[in-house]
């Protein structure tokens, strides 16, 4: 196993060698939720591996915006 030190200098390195900026653990975690959530519509799921007590708790962490919704009412059917 690896500290969490250890684990961010490696993604700072990596993220450095291909010339992103603002990567860390915390931003690809945060990513991870919001594609999570955009591909599989499982909130429950979501809640759980983020450890949050709340679905509208999951929501605000994964930054689900106003333009977010708009666009699934575009391709809602019934």
């Amino acid at each position: 196993p690896i500290t969490r030190q250890m684990a961010s200098a490696i993604i700072k390195e990596a993220a450095d060698a291909l010339g992103l900026q603002n990567i860390n653990s915390h931003s690809m975690r945060k990513s991870f939720g919001y594609a999570y959530f955009k591909n599989t519509k499982n909130i429950v799921y979501l809640m759980k591996l983020f450890g949050h007590k709340t679905q509208s708790q999951t929501l605000d962490y994964i930054g689900l915006t106003d333009e977010d919704i708009q666009e699934s009412m575009l391709h809602f059917q019934v």
